[in-house]
């Protein structure tokens, strides 16, 4: 997909972007690096509702996105978009645990590899193990999980299996001592806390009984690390992205309940609609209520690097918005497609016998997406239909991941599979 069937702004809406991203940045401060870190499973409203002093001192600091949505409910898709700055119909990962990034795609830690920075990646969550291809351009990509983490599979169809999750403690310290071992060089990171996502096992000082409250406790977790992490930046030359992959549902649709969340089978905001928050050095902070989406991130970060953005990318900056935006799951059948602005959100329903169902919301009018109103606007639903038909137009060939019995375990374990 052409970055071009999204928006396209030329060279005049790139050059206003580059202008308010970098906000008043001076270029005697030496070359950035760049810091993206990726929160599992956190909702937008739950950063308000958990205990996060230190992700709210970061929005102090930071250009905070109060309607960034994401491409799919599910780890690896979105991750994948994340780092490719483009959908998944465009990029091929399409579920998680069965597909592979194509070495034929290009990431954001290729591109930088190219330009000379050190790579490093720290995962914390088996969906994203380096053979579903979210290796490709890091000069490090750390995927231990057997520290710490609560999931564990034991003895399944003959195989001892360990835990495939490790705790935010362990993923920072590993972080922390790569950032200390590559002090002075340009680098980029990306660094992936898993703890958010279910079980809501939060360590003892952050666990308390009641409705939500072992997943915000799981939030405040990561906060408590994130504190730990960003201490060891030099915020006079790194542009930091926290981000979350994608949300959770807690019985709202009929999805889980007060207790466990559910995600990766419907389109609703609840697991879309997440997090952004981007500092860069010298800008002012801000709020940008704009519709953006995760393809943004990539051709923001690059552009304020001054590397050329590939014209293969679905995203745009994140100060340029979107008409729409669009979403999936792939997860289990009915399969489904979305297609959202900030009035209105479609989602096109196809069973696995090829049966088709359209939901229309008004999402000034009905927020949490209760009334479908597809049947009274007839003219939106054909024209955000030939949107989606466009955006599978471009699917390429999936890429299916060879999975063996240990990782078909983990994943079983998961839920995936």
């Amino acid at each position: 997909m052409k970055r071009c069937l999204i928006l396209s702004f030329g060279i005049f809406a790139v050059s206003v972007f580059a202008l308010s991203f970098l906000g008043a940045y001076q270029a005697d401060t030496g070359p950035l690096n760049l810091l993206i870190i990726s929160m599992d499973t956190v909702r937008l409203e739950d950063l308000d509702l958990a205990d996060t002093p230190a992700i709210d001192k970061f929005k102090k600091i930071s250009t905070v996105y109060s309607n960034c949505i994401a491409p799919a409910p599910l780890t690896l898709p979105s991750n994948c978009s994340l780092l490719t700055g483009q959908y998944p119909a465009t990029h091929g990962v399409r579920a998680n645990g069965t597909y592979e990034l194509s070495p034929s795609a290009t990431t954001l830690a290729e591109i930088l590899k190219q330009k000379g920075y050190s790579t490093a990646a720290v995962v914390s969550g088996f969906p994203l193990d380096h053979i579903f291809g979210m290796d490709q351009g890091f000069d490090e990509y750390n995927d231990v999980f057997e520290v710490g983490g609560s999931l564990k599979c034991k003895n399944y169809k003959g195989h001892e299996v360990e835990s495939f999750e490790r705790l935010a403690t362990e993923t920072t310290r590993v972080a922390v001592d790569w950032l200390r071992l590559h002090r002075g060089e340009r680098y980029f990171l990306f660094v992936h806390y898993y703890d958010p996502h279910a079980p809501y096992e939060p360590p003892e000082e952050w666990r308390a009984d009641g409705d939500f409250k072992e997943y915000w406790g799981e939030i405040a977790f990561v906060d408590d690390q994130l504190k730990n992490l960003l201490e060891e930046i030099d915020m006079n030359n790194t542009i930091i992205v926290l981000v979350a992959d994608h949300g959770e549902s807690f019985g709202e649709h009929g999805l889980g309940t007060n207790r466990q969340g559910h995600h990766g089978t419907q389109l609703f905001d609840e697991a879309l609609r997440v997090p952004l928050l981007v500092y860069s050095p010298g800008a002012a902070p801000a709020t940008n209520d704009q519709l953006v989406s995760l393809v943004d991130i990539v051709p923001s970060v690059l552009e304020t690097l001054g590397c050329t953005v590939p014209a293969t990318l679905d995203g745009e900056g994140l100060d340029i918005g979107h008409p729409f935006v669009l979403s999936e799951t792939l997860h289990r059948f009915p399969h489904q497609y979305g297609l959202r602005t900030k009035e209105w959100k479609l989602i096109l329903s196809i069973s696995g016998e090829g049966a088709t169902e359209a939901f229309l919301y008004n999402l000034e009018d009905d927020p949490e997406e209760r009334d479908n109103v597809a049947a009274d606007h007839p003219a939106i639903v054909k024209t955000f239909l030939g949107k989606i038909e466009t955006y599978l137009g471009v699917e390429k060939k999936e890429e299916k991941a060879l999975i063996d019995k240990r990782s078909r375990a983990k994943l079983r374990a998961l839920g995936y599979l």
